[in-house]
């Protein structure tokens, strides 16, 4: 069975809850890929002691620069649990490192930083963010 290796940037409770998630994976019928936490970030350190806790075999790093997980060869995708309002830049840099992306839609009250998150997303093959059907960024999934 395939692993794919995370990093997560954000630690908090969107990170917990895809955490405990990926712990559960083995209960899923099929050969699909089992998701493996290996690098945590947080600007707040102290959110980083669940993981470590909970984790503490499969945690390599916990830093509090994200771009230290975007520059490890070992971490295949990035989990990006951060505040809506900071989405756009990390999902930038996330997608220029050349890793997978797994975020939820961009959420900022104008369409410009949207419609330039989603350009580039579409630009690197197969990024894609989902929106709720009553989000102003509908129109630009059903583009």
């Amino acid at each position: 069975m395939k692993t794919v290796k995370f990093g997560l940037i954000g630690c908090g409770l969107m990170a917990r809850e895809f955490a405990s998630a990926a712990a559960r994976w083995c209960h899923l019928n099929g050969d699909i890929p089992r998701p493996e936490i290996v690098g945590i970030c947080s600007v707040v350190p102290a959110e980083m002691e669940w993981f470590k806790k909970n984790f503490p075999n499969d945690i390599k790093y916990a830093v509090t620069d994200y771009q230290e997980l975007l520059n490890k060869d070992d971490i295949d995708a990035i989990y990006c649990a951060v505040p809506h309002n900071l989405h756009e830049q990390f999902y930038i840099d996330i997608i220029n490192s050349g890793k997978a992306l797994l975020g939820e839609s961009p959420s900022v009250s104008t369409r410009r930083p949207t419609t330039r998150s989603w350009r580039l997303s579409r630009l690197i093959l197969t990024y894609s963010f989902a929106a709720a059907p009553s989000s102003p960024t509908t129109p630009l999934c059903r583009q």
